[in-house]
């Protein structure tokens, strides 16, 4: 009895080990320790995100002067022609918070005039939760 009771244990501690494992959400601060600014180089938010694995469920947080900056989410045209005349959001408090909440492309700018062309933007890929 004592046996079977420690058989079901283990597998209870694995099954949850599991599913904790499956259900992790990661927290990214956007630009690590340099932040959401006008970057030194226009290619810096997208060389960060480059190597990094977004899910769905992850969280995203902009670290900026309130006042200064912005984070709008924007469609790929208006990403392209660094337009934020109509975001799907706009976030001007920092930090902001956004979580990734569907799989797909995510296209992200500083909604402050000049401050995209000058690099302030990024685009991700999310995938499905693990």
């Amino acid at each position: 009895m004592g046996r079977i009771l420690n058989i079901v244990f283990l597998a209870a501690i694995a099954i949850a080990t599991m599913l904790q494992s499956s259900s992790a959400r990661t927290t990214y601060v956007v630009g690590d320790a340099l932040g959401w600014l006008v970057p030194p180089g226009p290619a810096v938010y997208t060389i960060w995100a480059a190597n990094k694995t977004f899910r769905v469920g992850d969280t995203l947080v902009f670290n900026f002067a309130t006042g200064a900056h912005s984070v709008a989410r924007v469609t790929r045209a208006n990403y392209d022609a660094c337009n934020a005349a109509s975001p799907l959001f706009l976030l001007s408090e920092s930090p902001a918070t956004v979580t990734l909440d569907e799989t797909g492309d995510y296209y992200f700018l500083c909604a402050f005039p000049g401050h995209c062309s000058l690099g302030q933007k990024f685009a991700i890929n999310v995938s499905a939760a693990a």
